[in-house]
């Protein structure tokens, strides 16, 4: 069995083989070493979240589903943000084009409204939602960030 500092050391420097990674996250999640190198690799590796899995005995998790997972996320993030500007974009077409007709129309399940200050009112209302969810979002990602460098200390 080889030297947890080694293998920390070594996954750093990105020279550990997958079987290697794999004993070194088994290491870390049952070492009783409570050193900055171990506590920063554990971080890193995301034992923390492992040594919780194994106390429930499920799979340990490894760093590619964890990339997977991410990419996943990443992926689902830049897709609504493009629906969401997709949708602003046909919307403020057709609002241009009953502009053009001197009618502003919009179908709210199902019943038209004709009511300009109606309208302009639900499109702010529906803008304000995107706003406030990108918000939640931003912060989201921030309190994860916030998280992570407070094990990191």
């Amino acid at each position: 069995m080889q030297d947890i500092h080694k293998l920390i050391e070594a996954y750093f420097d990105c020279t550990l083989s997958e079987q290697e990674e794999q004993q070194l996250k088994q290491m870390l999640a049952t070492t009783e070493e409570d050193t900055a190198d171990v506590r920063e690799a554990k971080a890193v590796l995301g034992v923390f979240a492992m040594e919780r899995k194994l106390s429930q005995g499920a799979q340990q998790i490894t760093n590619h589903e964890l990339r997977i997972t991410h990419s996943k996320r990443s992926i689902v993030r830049y897709a609504a943000a493009a629906v969401a500007v997709f949708a602003i974009v046909i919307g403020g077409m057709k609002y241009v084009e009953y502009q053009e007709d001197n009618a502003c129309v919009m179908y709210v399940n199902g019943e038209k409204i004709s009511n300009e200050k109606i309208v302009l009112a639900q499109m702010v209302g529906q803008m304000d939602d995107i706003s406030e969810a990108a918000d939640y979002n931003d912060q989201t990602m921030f309190n994860q960030l916030d998280d992570m460098a407070s094990v990191l200390e």
